[in-house]
């Protein structure tokens, strides 16, 4: 988690191609945390937290189901299979508790990078970027400006023609 890339200019880090699927486990973390699948640092993080809480959820499953086979015959080890649940329960709840603050956190991060973002500036280069090109367009006749009532009178017929399947 300490090594998430924080980006000011773009919230999005571009995702490279998905990895190829592995057959191990630890394979699918390796590959998962070498290619970053997501467009967002945070969603890559969130994905190795619960990664990491759901293996060591299965190891004490399966624990669990040993202690419980071992169990059938002595029941001194109730204590023991006591633990284990409460183990269990502690890395189920924990990697709830801990995706939520990821997510709060990364949510605090957001807002603070939006709110220092001056929107009008934002709006006044996409403005300008969206109205340049549409000015040259418009002289270079690429773009016409059609007036509704000018579409269904005949000049615009003869001037666009009719589609013979429509009319």
């Amino acid at each position: 988690l300490s090594d998430m890339r924080m980006n000011s200019v773009s919230l999005a880090t571009p995702a490279p191609p998905p990895p190829s699927p592995s057959r191990s486990p630890s394979g699918f973390w390796l590959a998962h945390r070498s290619n970053a699948p997501f467009a967002f640092d945070f969603q890559n993080a969130l994905e190795s937290w619960l990664h990491g809480a759901t293996t060591v959820l299965l190891v004490l499953t399966c624990i669990y189901t040993a202690l419980w086979d071992h169990l059938l015959g002595v029941s001194d080890l109730g204590v023991t299979r006591t633990v284990v649940e409460l183990l269990m329960a502690a890395v189920f709840f924990g990697s709830l508790v801990g995706g939520a603050l990821l997510s709060l956190r990364e949510l605090h991060r957001t807002r603070r990078v939006l709110g220092a973002v001056d929107l009008s500036a934002v709006l006044t280069a996409a403005d300008s970027k969206i109205d340049g090109t549409l000015r040259e367009r418009l002289l270079d006749g690429t773009v016409r400006l059609v007036c509704c009532e000018w579409l269904r009178s005949p000049a615009a017929d003869a001037s666009l023609g009719r589609d013979a399947l429509t009319g």
